[in-house]
């Protein structure tokens, strides 16, 4: 039995057109929040309370060093310049399980859309919110250079 590696389980911002850049540069610590919404009621047969899951609402929060240059600080400094809403503040994040590879080498992965707020920014440090929206897209990718190529899973 193998114990899981923190940067085995990557993450990947949409920053151009048709890149994805691996974020990790300047970023010590980011945790996905699913952020279930439950629905509790107790039965009048039920000494106990059943709980259901109603949905999920994914988020992570980034707190990254900047680096200039760094391809995930420079887009997401670009948002806060900006001041960026609505759409210009929409991207597309993929989170690649690199403990899962298949046998053409490419990982377990799954794509959502997202939307970046802004938390803080001290010149040094940049904190930000990634909202993940929608339902994933469920996928494999590969990572050559810190960039990611993402490939739909076939139904």
């Amino acid at each position: 039995m193998e114990k899981r590696k923190r940067h085995l389980w990557a993450h990947a911002l949409k920053t151009s057109e048709n890149s994805f850049d691996r974020m990790g540069k300047g970023i010590t610590e980011l945790e996905l929040s699913y952020n279930a919404s439950e629905t509790s009621e107790k039965y009048i047969d039920e000494e106990v309370k059943t709980t259901t899951v109603d949905e999920y609402d994914p988020s992570f929060d980034g707190e990254q060093t900047c680096y200039k240059d760094e391809p995930i600080y420079e887009y997401i400094n670009k948002l806060r310049l900006n001041l960026a809403t609505g759409s210009d503040a929409e991207s597309e994040v993929v989170n690649i399980d690199v403990m899962d590879k298949q046998s053409d080498g490419s990982y377990t992965s799954q794509k959502f859309g997202c939307s970046i707020s802004i938390s803080s920014y001290n010149g040094t440090v940049i904190k930000y919110k990634v909202n993940l929206n929608g339902a994933p897209i469920n996928g494999t990718a590969t990572i050559a250079n810190k960039k990611i190529t993402f490939t739909e899973k076939a139904e």
